[in-house]
């Protein structure tokens, strides 16, 4: 006899906020496997005397496949090789962690986490395994002994942006869309907005342009070399609270967040891996 409906609906009521808890990650794996488990069903026709035993998967019953997706317990990403080679990290725990984070990163851009897509949590699992692999390079660069130029001092490594920025540029790889998940991630964190109605704020310095014959893209930003050029940026400044570049950051960290390149990201992330990967194992 099944239970009744309104006591189902309070059991995954209560698995739910105990899934959205941390520290019950074990239960959760619990449930899963419990969720993975083949049932059998006993089968018995009329005409034959032996019972014959049928296994079903409990994952293709509608039912359960319900509750899973309710739940967001999806199974295919736990065993899928991530597409992100972290094989060349030799430390287990850290490597892990990257695989895990890959996985978490995965389940945000396809909405089996919390069921809906999420951009910003996305970049919040990006960023982790940016900030990993970044911090993993130097710590065996630093216990091989070995210095870039006598950049890794203290004050260089004070920032993630800062290292990001280091590690793109001696490597010669771009780094601005690390840099806009990286200002994705800080608005997450610190759960602010835009500090300004941006297309307010465009439609400001399209006319500043147009008043001073700076040129303006189609993107909505403003060409910093011509405003330095005629010696505007003081008056920009003034005005806009802020200097001409930062104006374009915002600008185009806003296009970011819109578009939501997330093909773009994982690309990103993939050359920093390699990049990483390639200068341990040559060195």
């Amino acid at each position: 006899m099944g239970l009744d409906k309104k006591e189902l609906d309070k059991v995954v009521a209560f698995v739910k906020k105990v899934k959205e808890l941390p520290g019950n990650e074990e239960f959760i794996a619990d449930l899963r496997m419990v969720l993975r488990e083949k049932r059998e069903t006993k089968v018995a026709p009329p005409e034959v005397s032996v019972t014959n035993i049928v296994t079903t998967d409990a994952t293709t019953n509608p039912k359960i496949e319900a509750i899973e997706k309710y739940l967001g317990l999806d199974y295919q990403l736990d065993v899928t090789t991530p597409s992100i080679d972290y094989s060349f990290i030799t430390n287990a725990e850290v490597r892990n962690q990257l695989v895990s984070d890959y996985r978490e990163m995965l389940r945000c851009r396809y909405g089996t986490r919390g069921h809906r897509v999420d951009f910003f949590e996305f970049c919040r699992y990006v960023q982790l395994q940016s900030e990993a692999l970044l911090n993993y390079y130097y710590n065996v660069k630093s216990n091989s002994g070995e210095e870039e130029n006598g950049e890794d001092s203290e004050e260089n490594k004070t920032t993630y942006q800062t290292i990001l920025h280091r590690f793109c540029s001696t490597n010669k790889i771009k780094s601005y869309t690390l840099d806009y998940v990286r200002s994705v991630r800080n608005i997450q964190s610190h759960r602010t907005a835009q500090d300004v109605d941006i297309n307010s704020l465009i439609a400001l310095v399209k006319k500043f342009a147009k008043d001073y014959d700076i040129k303006f893209y189609s993107k909505n930003t403003i060409d910093t070399k011509d405003v330095e050029a005629k010696n505007l940026s003081s008056k920009f400044k003034e005005e806009f609270k802020m200097s001409e570049r930062a104006y374009n950051y915002k600008v185009n960290l806003e296009g970011f967040i819109h578009d939501a390149p997330y093909a773009d990201i994982i690309g990103a992330l993939n050359e920093l891996a390699n990049t990483v990967a390639k200068n341990i194992t040559t060195e």
